[in-house]
Order: structure tokens, then C-alpha cells, then sequence
């Protein structure tokens, strides 16, 4: 596949992922009892995003019941809760993944969102779920975009199935509204969010939105092979982050959705920024957060869509393809470490 079939692929894949929301957002899912806390909850790549979503809305109603775990310490420490739940996010079902769930007897019950089928894989155990995420074959090339836009819906509606205090997530004429706010947004805008894209960026996030923007980064990351943007509080630049601009001053981005307290709180700070030598945007969300991250992931699809004309670099034969096995392909924790000689 050349360079331009990939690129194709991908912003085709991005208007795809419009028609996925809407069918999932006009889905029931039935009420089920929770699965018992404490839940151990992770993902790695786009799925990382999903699990520390799933921690952030439970925090909202249960604090400390849901907590994220990193991937390798399932692979070197084999975190626990012999009462509780562990959560899988993975769309593909990686090897990395298989890393945590070979310590699922440390649990009572294990959840996976994931693409396949229980029925496909060799977890036949009564206590292990299967949440089916849509399925869309995304592994011709490297980025993927529809997988991780119907993933942060598909455990919204679960998570709101078993515990009912969680807000209701959008409908779909709710996501026809988010989408048409990013169509709405003009072709000038889109080209100097691309610009800033391109030679660099910093994210300033308001509130829970900070909890999980791990895959807007990740665009940049796969889709142009540039440096993740650094992502941080906004109330953090004034603690550093800030000062280094000012010595050497980068693009910054200010995302906020419609709530009118986190509006008028990037309203006060934005004069802070204004003062840098560099460009200053506001990313406002239509809708309020949580569902402010649908309009921020498909804004940032835009942008990437209109960005990645000047990557020289394939999504199908992107760098570094096949040399990443020692990492990528893991699939089961390591054996111990002898434990070294004592000295006499």
C-alpha cells in the first residue's frame, strides 16, 4: 500500500467512526449488578485512555473503588484484589493485554472490552466478561480512529448499566450535535490547529478532563511520528511549565468544554498565556465533560487529517515496523530474577 492509499484509508476510517458513535450511542444496554470492587482497571496504547476514563467516572461516585494499574506491573508485580474485579481494555486483544490477564485468579471476576468474541479466545471461565466493542478491522495501519472513539462510549453505557449514579451517556442526536460543531469549525481554524500540530504543541486541560486524554497525544505520535505534546492541569503552568515558555515558547492549547465554570475559568487564565510569543487557542467543547472528549477526539482527527499531508512517513510501512517485538509482543509475565549472590 503506498504512502497516499494509507493516508486515504485512514481519513476514511475517521469519517467511519461518525456512523459507528451514532449506531453504538442509539444501543441499550441492560442493567446488570456491578462486579465487585475494589476494580483494577487497564489498557495500554488508545486503550490506556479507555481505562483511566472508566476510573475517572467511577471516582465520581465511589471514590477509590476503581484504580488504574500499569501495564508492566501486571508483568513484574502482579497487582491483586482476590475480592474484586480486574478490567481490560484492548481492542485487538494484544499480547500486551494477555499480560494481565494471565493474573485474573488474583480476582474474583475480570471484565475485557475488547473487539472479539469470548468465543474466539481460550477464556472460557464463568467469571470472566466479554464487553463487545464495535468491531472494525483497524490493523492495516498503524493508527487507529474508530476503535478509540466507540470504546470511550461502550464502557460509558456499561459502566452506566451497573451503576446507575453515573451520568447517562449521549444519544445520538447528542453525537450528531458534537460532530456537527466540529464540521462547523472553519477551514482556518483547522489549518492553524495543523500548523501548531506540526511544529509543536502543549495541552492544558480543565478539571477530570486531564484524567484521560492519553490518545488525543497519541495522533500526533502515530499519525505524523513526532514527539508526544506534553498534556498537564492548567492551573499547573504557573508552576513551571510557564516560565520554561517564556524562555522558550511553544504553541499551547486550552481545552475546555461548555460548562460555564471551566469557561470562565480558561477566561481568567487566558491573559497568562497571551503574554507568551506563541500562539494561544482554546479548544471548547460543545458539550459538557465527559462527552467533551468526543468533540476533542474528532476535532483533533481534523486536524491530523489535514497535518498528515506533510508527514513523509506511510501508515502502512511506518518506522520502526517489526522492530518492536521484545515490547510488542509480551504476552505473559516474566519469570523472577534470581536473586544475586551474597558476598561472604
Amino acid at each position: 500500500m503506498k504512502r497516499e492509499e494509507s493516508i486515504g484509508l485512514l481519513k476514511a476510517r475517521m469519517d467511519l467512526a461518525r456512523e459507528r458513535l451514532r449506531e453504538i450511542s442509539a444501543q441499550r444496554v441492560e442493567a446488570s449488578p456491578p462486579p465487585p470492587f475494589p476494580w483494577i482497571v487497564t489498557g495500554i496504547g488508545s486503550s490506556e485512555a479507555h481505562a483511566r476514563f472508566l476510573c475517572s467516572l467511577v471516582a465520581r461516585i465511589a471514590p477509590g473503588a476503581a484504580t488504574f494499574a500499569h501495564p508492566s506491573s501486571f508483568a513484574v508485580s502482579s497487582p491483586s484484589a482476590p475480592g474484586g474485579t480486574l478490567i481490560v481494555f484492548s481492542q485487538g486483544l494484544s499480547a500486551n493485554a494477555r499480560i494481565a490477564l494471565c493474573r485474573r485468579s488474583s480476582f474474583a471476576r475480570t471484565v475485557v472490552f475488547t473487539t472479539k468474541e469470548k468465543s474466539e479466545t481460550s477464556f472460557t471461565e464463568e467469571d470472566t466478561e466479554f464487553v463487545r466493542c464495535a468491531e472494525t478491522d483497524e490493523f492495516t495501519i498503524l493508527l487507529r480512529v474508530i476503535g478509540p472513539m466507540v470504546t470511550y462510549l461502550t464502557a460509558w453505557q456499561w459502566l452506566h448499566s451497573v451503576l446507575p449514579g453515573i451520568p447517562a451517556p449521549p444519544d445520538s442526536t447528542e453525537v450528531e450535535r458534537i460532530f456537527s460543531s466540529v464540521d462547523e469549525t472553519s477551514r482556518e481554524t483547522v489549518d492553524a490547529l495543523a500548523g501548531d500540530f506540526i511544529a509543536g504543541v502543549e495541552f492544558n486541560f480543565i478539571g477530570p478532563a486531564n484524567d484521560y486524554p492519553q490518545n488525543l497525544g497519541f495522533k500526533r505520535v502515530e499519525g505524523l511520528f513526532l514527539s508526544e505534546p506534553i498534556r498537564r492541569d492548567i492551573l499547573q503552568a504557573a508552576h513551571g511549565p510557564l516560565q520554561q515558555n517564556h524562555a522558550k515558547p511553544c504553541a499551547q492549547w486550552i481545552f475546555t468544554s461548555a460548562s460555564p465554570a471551566e469557561t470562565a475559568l480558561a477566561a481568567h487564565l487566558r491573559p497568562m498565556f497571551g503574554r507568551l510569543d506563541a500562539p494561544i487557542r482554546t479548544i471548547a467543547s460543545p458539550a459538557p465533560e465527559p462527552a467533551s472528549v468526543f468533540f476533542f477526539e474528532a476535532l483533533l482527527n481534523r486536524v491530523l487529517a489535514t497535518a498528515i499531508d506533510s508527514s513523509p512517513h506511510s501508515q502502512f510501512d511506518w518506522p520502526g515496523k517489526g522492530l518492536d517485538g521484545e515490547g510488542y509482543q509480551l504476552e505473559c509475565p516474566l519469570p523472577a530474577a534470581e536473586d544475586p549472590p551474597t558476598s561472604s
